[in-house]
């Protein structure tokens, strides 16, 4: 279980990393560079916290 638990953290930290990169292409102005920093910092633990209950419930779902 710690394994997995290990696992689905490096996976959203992962999502996240992706999601940095893909608004980093983006031809943002500086305000809206700035808009979105600030509400993906509110947002991320939020997200990874999401990623690791999706995923610990689809392992729990393969046990069964």
């Amino acid at each position: 279980m710690a394994e997995r638990l290990k696992h689905s953290k490096e996976f959203g930290a992962l999502v996240w990393e992706a999601t940095k990169e893909y608004l980093q292409k983006m031809n943002l102005t500086p305000q809206e560079k700035s808009n979105v920093s600030d509400w993906l910092a509110s947002k991320k633990d939020k997200l990874q916290q999401s990623v690791v209950a999706k995923l610990n419930d689809l392992h729990q779902g393969d046990r069964k």
